[in-house]
């Protein structure tokens, strides 16, 4: 980085003090009726608060960068709750849970659970072609919803994923229903961690099946819950997450859906390729997508 010339023609409009100054400003909350900072809004801002007598956006933005600052930018994080005894007994009964040596008797299965938004080409997209990907138009159509479920036994070497039209508690318990007689038989009891979504519940059980075979189905699962936003303690959701393919690839999904590649609008016709199933996040306030790659087809390997 070039240092500052005491004899250059041009005078410093920030010193180390009224560079500080303008940091500081950068890190403060904005002004009423204002999302973010701009430099243009800043630029007001140091000469109203008698920081400089003059500074241009240019100037500003210079400093800025050089500081490594970009206040105009934002990014979704998760923020810990203040101290929460509710949140700390919830994560160190997952954290134990998972300490725990295989038993083959009650294997460790986690759950998660996700709504995907389905859409379709309104253009035929243009093929690939040598120095050209495949080409799609911005303009898409909604076509429904999908509900995912992710089923992931880590120790078991075992994940499956699951596809329904709802989002429901009977679409709930027949995943746990599956899970004790189609997928874990033999088990004694499975224990299950699963986030604490108000349909992941014994009741969901006695809503879809009569009360006994509901019973049955309860005393089949030991349930660990995740904390309240804490929903990250769940290998399955990580798992789910680190799924999304590398940009660039054939199964790849864009932050803007707009700009995404495959889409498929009807979940019954393709219902055996759950890989290629077109979707984004409802959950996140951005139209973000990502694909189930093929590992995650209905074999279950």
């Amino acid at each position: 980085m070039r240092k500052y010339n005491p004899n250059s023609a041009r005078p410093r409009i920030f010193d180390g003090a009224t560079e500080a100054k303008l940091i500081a400003l950068a890190c403060s909350p904005t002004p009423e009726d204002f999302a973010r900072w701009t430099l243009r809004l800043l630029e007001e801002k140091v000469v109203e608060l008698n920081i400089v007598e003059k500074a241009s956006d240019n100037a500003i933005g210079r400093t800025l960068k050089k500081n490594t600052l970009q206040p105009h930018r934002n990014r979704q994080w998760v923020i810990p709750p203040d101290a929460n005894a509710a949140f700390v007994a919830a994560m160190e009964d997952v954290l134990e849970t998972y300490q725990k040596p295989r038993d083959p008797d009650r294997p460790l299965v986690c759950l998660d659970e996700t709504s995907k938004q389905l859409v379709v080409e309104t253009r035929k997209p243009i093929p690939a072609k040598p120095g050209q990907p495949v080409r799609y138009d911005y303009e898409y159509a909604r076509n429904g919803v999908a509900d995912i479920f992710m089923m992931f036994a880590a120790l078991e070497g075992w994940r499956k994923v699951k596809v329904t039209d709802h989002h429901a508690a009977v679409d709930y318990a027949q995943v746990l229903k599956e899970l004790s007689d189609v997928h874990f038989p033999d088990a004694k009891q499975i224990v299950l961690v699963q986030d604490n979504l108000s349909t992941h519940t014994a009741a969901s059980l006695y809503a879809a099946f009569p009360a006994e075979e509901a019973r049955r189905l309860a005393t089949r699962f030991e349930r660990h819950s995740t904390p309240k936003h804490g929903s990250w303690l769940d290998m399955a959701e990580s798992t789910r997450r680190s799924e999304q393919p590398m940009p660039g690839s054939p199964h790849s999904r864009q932050a803007n859906p707009r700009k995404s590649g495959r889409r498929l609008g009807n979940t019954s016709k393709h219902a055996s390729r759950q890989s290629r199933l077109a979707i984004h996040d409802q959950r996140r306030p951005r139209q973000t997508q990502e694909a189930i790659p093929p590992i995650l087809s209905d074999s279950g390997h």
